[in-house]
């Protein structure tokens, strides 16, 4: 059986998820607590110098280390219509370069908001820590979003790129989907898997799928964008209620 490398709170870590279930893959999902886990994985997949970011698939002796690939190596298996059909897999790969993008600015967005939020920084924090230490081990979670902030040079300063990244992109999946209002490619695909997902970075789903607390939820939330793009929030609830109950 393959092991999954994610976090839970991740949206390129439920993108990969819902793309493994929908293949009905057996795999077993591993939690991935930022610097703790990373010695782990580096032996388990023998990347001993490669940089370790999740999600990280172990299938055998091969191994995937992002979505797109590790989508792309569960639809092979899949018995289901694929999630990319030959003739779209160009326009697929374009809609999840689009989906990094955003996310990726979304990410920083998330780290900055939760530096000034403190719940979310004891939130973050891996769950074997009792809950009534928590509150001394604020400079561990605020050391935690410093090591983000390295690893994915995010800067305050360009807190209205990242916003103006966002609205860019959510704007060309608003213009396509209004030529084709129920799926980005006619039919149900990894490309409207991954645009539904990335509406996380303005107003998260709530289901079984993705928890998070409402502290963390906050610091995803921009309600400005998600009063301004909701048709793109009512079309991603009813690609979950269709695909990912």
């Amino acid at each position: 059986m393959s092991t999954l490398f994610g976090l839970s709170v991740s949206p390129w870590s439920e993108k990969t998820r819902w793309a493994l279930d929908y293949a009905n893959a057996h795999y077993q999902y591993q939690e991935f607590t930022p610097m703790i886990s990373n010695l782990g994985v580096r032996i388990k997949s023998k990347r001993f110098f490669n940089r370790i970011s999740v999600p990280l698939l172990i299938d055998g002796d091969s191994v995937f280390s992002d979505s797109f690939s590790i989508a792309k190596h569960a639809n092979t298996h899949s018995k289901k219509d694929s999630l990319f059909p030959q003739e779209k897999c160009d326009e697929i790969d374009h809609w999840n370069s689009i989906s990094e993008q955003t996310l990726e600015a979304g990410r920083a967005l998330v780290v900055i908001n939760m530096q000034s939020n403190r719940e979310a920084c004891l939130k973050s924090l891996p769950p074997f820590f009792p809950e009534p230490i928590k509150p001394l081990m604020l400079p561990v979670a605020k050391s935690g979003l410093f090591y983000l902030k390295k690893k994915y040079d995010v800067s305050e300063k360009n807190v209205r790129r990242y916003e103006q990244i966002i609205e860019d992109n959510l704007q060309k999946l608003q213009k396509a989907l209004a030529d084709n209002p129920q799926y980005l490619l006619g039919s149900f695909t990894y490309a409207d898997i991954c645009m539904a997902v990335t509406l996380q970075v303005i107003k998260p789903i709530q289901n079984r799928h993705v928890m998070l607390d409402s502290a963390t939820e906050q610091c995803w939330k921009n309600e400005a964008l998600a009063e301004k793009f909701s048709d793109l929030i009512a079309w991603r609830d009813d690609i979950y209620q269709q695909y990912r109950r």
